[in-house]
Parts: C-alpha cells; sequence; structure tokens
C-alpha cells in the first residue's frame, strides 16, 4: 500500500447561494515540529472542497488543521476486515502502524480505542466498512 498524508489547514469557509459551503486549504507551514516537518515535503498546495451537507461543513473551521490521505484506487487501505466491523489502528507520519485492531460493534470499538491508547500512550483512530447488501 503506498499512501501520500500531507497536512492541511482551513483558510477561509465561504457559503453561496442554496447552501453550498466551500472550505479553501493550504498545507500547514508552522507552529510545531511535525508542522515544520509536512511542509519541508509540502511547501505549496491547494484544496477547495463544496458541501451542501451541515454536518460536515461544521468541521470545516478556518484554523483547523487535517491530515489528508492519497491512496491510488484499488489500493488496499487497511488489511482486509470484514463489512460491519471497526478497525482501530494507530497513525504515525503517513504510515499505518503494524498495530491494528479489530472490533464488532462500535462500543466495543470504542472501549478498545482508550484500551490501546493508554497502553501505547499514542492516539489510534477508528474506521468502519460499511455492511454490505
Amino acid at each position: 500500500m503506498t499512501t501520500v498524508r500531507a497536512k492541511f489547514k482551513v483558510q477561509s469557509v465561504t457559503e453561496s447561494e442554496g447552501g453550498l459551503k466551500t472550505a479553501n486549504l493550504s498545507p500547514v507551514t508552522s507552529g510545531s515540529p511535525e508542522n515544520e516537518k509536512f511542509f519541508k515535503y509540502t511547501p505549496g498546495g491547494q484544496i477547495q472542497l463544496g458541501t451542501i451537507n451541515p454536518e460536515a461543513a461544521k468541521q470545516f473551521v478556518p484554523g483547523k488543521a487535517f491530515y489528508v490521505d492519497f491512496t491510488a484506487e484499488g489500493e488496499p487501505t487497511l488489511e482486509p476486515y470484514k463489512p460491519g466491523e471497526f478497525v482501530i489502528v494507530q497513525r504515525t507520519s503517513g504510515e499505518v502502524d503494524a498495530k491494528a485492531f479489530y472490533a464488532r460493534t462500535w462500543a466495543e470499538a470504542c472501549e478498545m480505542k482508550a484500551k490501546v491508547e493508554a497502553e501505547y500512550g499514542t492516539t489510534f483512530q477508528i474506521f468502519s466498512r460499511a455492511v454490505e447488501n
């Protein structure tokens, strides 16, 4: 799996007629050693993202930073797991770490996430795969 990770910050959000909200993001430049590392390898760029989903639009607040992962279509993004299940993985510097834990329910995933974060002293993320019909 080849994934390129960048870190972008929301610069502005505009609203158009019809409820379209457009977030304008650019690469982080400074503020932390991590940001400086990202800036070294991604010194330029721009993402413009439009949404009419109010819940999605709430996420894009000027000043808020996001990790952006680029994985080619057809490339696996995580080890396969069953539809409807959850996977808890550690993300570090653009790589998916070898530490991955699986759960069958959201409650189990949240509980496991808390346990592994306490055990490893770092942040993990929960991903889910939609249930197939």
